[in-house]
Parts: C-alpha cells; structure tokens; sequence
C-alpha cells in the first residue's frame, strides 16, 4: 500500500466571516496477493489417523487485487459565529481495479469515477471538542 496527498490552505474571508478553504489531489495504490496452498491437505479417520503425512502442494497466488485511486478535492470551513461554522466539501474520484484468480484462471478489470460532496455545521463544546451534523 501506497499513497501520498497534496493540499494547499488559503485563510480568507467571506465578507465579514472567516474562512478557510483547502485544495489538494490524493493517489493511493494498494496492490495484494494471498497465497493459498493449491490441493489442500489430506484427509485422515478422526478415530484412528495413523500416519499423517506433511506434505503439503506449492503455494500458488489465489486471488490477487490491484487497485488504484486518484482524487480531486476541495474544502471549506467558514466560522458563522463563535462556536458555530458551515463545513463543505466536494470530491471527485478516479477508481481502477484489477482482481485475478490465477487458480481459476477468473479475472475482472472495472474503473469507478464518482463525484461525492457535503454540507454541515459543526459546534464546538470545548476547545478539544466538537460535534458535527
């Protein structure tokens, strides 16, 4: 897993409130492999096993996964009174993935691009904390 985010603050005002609006671009790649035993083990009498043997297939990959993001976003927080502020945001996501059963010979490739957003006010009841809606 891999990933790195870029995002650029800008304290300003909106009219006589501030506000702080924040940018940035976000890639991420994960890419994962589970080795399964390809066989499985052998079967033995629960009441009289006799010799087990330990000899297990080779490992092969059974399911692999590669997945790649990259997103577009923007942020604003404008305070709208002393504990009270208005929170935005809107975000649009490129989303590839790749997953592969070799010991099935199963494959699929499927891209997602989406654009997602919100809206909310949060409250700060201390210093340390606050509640969102």
């Amino acid at each position: 897993m891999w990933g790195t985010r870029h995002e650029y603050a800008l304290d300003h005002r909106l009219g006589a409130l501030d506000s702080r609006t924040v940018a940035g671009v976000e890639y991420q790649s994960t890419e994962f492999d589970s080795p399964r035993a390809n066989g499985g083990t052998p079967s033995v009498n629960a009441f009289n096993p006799g010799e087990i043997p330990f000899a297990f297939p080779p490992r092969q990959d059974a399911r692999r996964a590669d997945v790649k993001q990259t997103a577009l976003f923007a942020e604003n927080r404008t305070r709208l009174a002393a504990p009270l502020a208005l929170v935005t945001g809107v975000r649009y996501n490129w989303l590839d993935a790749d997953v592969a059963r070799p010991v099935n010979a199963v494959a699929f490739s499927r891209d997602f691009n989406y654009a997602d957003w919100r809206a909310g006010l949060v409250y700060d009841v201390s210093p340390s904390a606050n509640v969102y809606a």
